[in-house]
């Protein structure tokens, strides 16, 4: 509708055009949007086994990727995660993927949030590629 032919057929070329977006398939997820079903995947298993102290660390280390805060090390193979209690630390992850820092040491059998961060990293850099 619209008060002329052409006011009218404006309306009508809008109406389409939004038709068309609404119907149209989604696009590939975001970067954004494939950590946080991965941070959805993690809390969801670690709420499962009522590992309250996981779910923290997860929650650390998808702040850790979200904000670019892993690069790649001085050595080949190994990546540098920026330290979240000591902003000027980083911690190595080597090419096996272990941790050097404090907590790791005293939890050897547990993920510290610079493994967890890193692992996070990874999925999403194979699924970029």
């Amino acid at each position: 509708r619209g008060m002329s032919g052409i006011e009218a057929a404006r309306n009508y070329a809008e109406t389409l055009a939004a038709t068309r977006a609404a119907l149209a398939p989604p696009g590939p997820p975001t970067r954004q949007e494939r950590l946080a079903a991965l941070l959805t995947k993690g809390l969801a298993c670690a709420a499962e086994r009522k590992d309250f102290s996981l779910a923290q660390r997860l929650g650390k280390a998808a702040a850790l990727v979200a904000f670019d805060m892993i690069e790649p090390g001085h050595v080949a193979g190994t990546h540098v995660v920026r330290s979240q209690s000591t902003p000027d630390s980083w911690h190595e992850i080597d090419e096996h993927g272990q941790c050097g820092c404090r907590w790791a040491q005293f939890h050897p059998e547990e993920p510290c949030t610079h493994r967890l961060a890193f692992s996070l990293w990874q999925r999403l850099e194979v699924a970029t590629a």
